[in-house]
């Protein structure tokens, strides 16, 4: 017998929700509500309460998020052949520095007024700063999503053995993500998206969440042997605190990992000790944290030749993050010049004229799966908002050649080889540089973008 697919659902809390307002509530009230209410859903879409859910003034709004199962290809989903999974959170946030200090140390540099202070930060989870973040996240493959069902499965997976006392050591898991490739592709903003998501997805299990940054050019002294220290202390209070909080679900991100774990081999050739120091003290660390079921480590590397094969020997998951290729390149353009246009920063129109009217509805008998899959995917944003640049997939099967949409895609072609982090900063170079209305329309942002993409290649 074949097990059902997860369809998953967040439900968003307002700031401010009913005082009696409980989560496990709200997923029983939420579950039940879409069941009746529903035959059908599709993955991407946002649906609204009415006065027969009850949570209805706590919830801020609720989405399907996705799908986990054989069928992932599939957009829309029948309510009978699928187990809801309902995520209820509420954004947290830490305030204007955006976070809180979990741990300041103090360099021995000999001397008081040189004395140098390392401040580690751990940001709250979910965090309103990372909220959107995930769904920008446009790579091959859908690659950001396999790392999380992964990580959801492993992470789930070890909670339970966790409490349970007969669990032995068959399972190998170091809790350790490494992703690699060019610079500005994007490696650390989906570090950082990830652990939102997990958060969310883990909610049930984990009550609270933090993501701890760092940064290792930021840690070395140019003292002997101090480097070495500040990474063990700034590791035992990782581990410390994971174990003073058993319902924290703690992501610790570390940023050009190979600054932190650089061959050894290439050390001692160059009697480079304190490095080597590292190095080892660093490996130490991640094998005592692979023994807390609260604890991931997420590395990014620029340069993943230059890590040393024992932390590469430790890694559960490595994954090449390369430079978008055409439909994601037109993924994240699309999503920019989307932002002008709902920010009002741009004169709106028709953004994309159909070759065909196969999408009119053909009658009025149609039934609800019929209209799941009429207004699925490619021509879901598009028919609900002709403004706005649609997916990629009803550009290549519905767009009209002189549309402003299949001349973006044109535009997202020629910007292949393009980083990420470029391709985000090209709308607004272009509408800075390029436009001179206040209020530039759509044809003419395109015309500008034309003009920085020029110049870029």
């Amino acid at each position: 017998m074949t097990s059902k697919g997860i369809l998953h659902i967040e439900v968003r809390l307002r700031q401010t929700p009913s005082p009696f307002c409980r989560a496990d509530e709200v997923v029983d009230d939420v579950s039940q509500w879409i069941l009746q209410s529903f035959s059908y859903l599709k993955v991407g879409e946002t649906v609204s309460g009415d006065e027969n859910l009850e949570s209805v003034e706590s919830i801020e709004y609720i989405k399907v998020d996705g799908f986990t199962g054989r069928d992932e290809d599939n957009i829309c989903f029948s309510l009978q052949d699928v187990t809801l999974d309902v995520h209820v959170y509420r954004l947290q946030d830490d305030g204007d520095a955006a976070s809180a200090t979990l741990l300041t140390l103090t360099g021995d540099d000999r001397s008081v007024d040189n004395q140098t202070s390392y401040q580690i930060h751990a940001a709250s989870l979910p965090n309103t700063n990372l909220e959107g973040l995930w769904e920008s996240l446009v790579y091959p493959g859908d690659l950001h999503v396999k790392l999380l069902r992964l990580a959801t499965r492993m992470l789930t997976i070890l909670r339970k053995r966790a409490s349970d006392s007969r669990s032995g050591h068959c399972i190998s898991w170091n809790g350790l993500f490494l992703l690699y490739g060019p610079p500005g592709s994007g490696k650390t903003t989906l570090c950082r998206g990830l652990a939102q998501k997990l958060k969310i997805r883990l909610g049930k299990i984990y009550t609270h969440g933090k993501m701890i940054e760092l940064h290792p050019n930021s840690l070395f002294s140019k003292y002997f042997g101090e480097s070495g220290r500040i990474v063990g202390e700034i590791f035992d209070k990782i581990q410390s605190t994971a174990d003073a909080e058993p319902e924290t679900l703690i992501f610790v991100m570390i940023d050009e990992v190979e600054s932190l774990v650089s061959p050894r081999e290439e050390s001692m050739c160059g009697e480079v000790a304190d490095a080597i120091r590292v190095t080892n003290g660093t490996l130490t660390a991640l094998d005592r944290l692979r023994h807390r079921p609260n604890v991931m480590v997420l590395c990014t590397s620029n340069l993943p030749d230059a890590i040393d094969s024992a932390f590469l020997d430790r890694v559960d998951m490595s994954q090449a993050v390369p430079n978008p290729g055409p439909d994601a390149v037109y993924g994240i353009l699309r999503s920019s010049l989307n932002e002008l246009l709902k920010q009002e920063l741009l004169v709106p129109i028709t953004t994309c004229k159909s070759q065909s009217s196969s999408l009119a509805v053909e009658g009025a008998a149609a039934t609800e799966e019929d209209e799941c899959w009429r207004t699925t995917d490619a021509a879901s944003t598009f028919m609900e908002n002709p403004h706005l640049f649609p997916s990629i997939g009803w550009v290549t099967m519905m767009a009209a050649e002189d549309s402003p949409a299949f001349r973006l895609w044109l535009l997202a072609k020629k910007c292949v080889g393009l980083s990420g982090r470029s391709l985000r900063g090209l709308p607004m170079k272009a509408l800075g540089l390029y436009t001179y209305a206040e209020r530039p329309s759509v044809s003419e942002m395109l015309d500008a973008l034309q003009l920085a993409v020029d110049k870029e290649n």
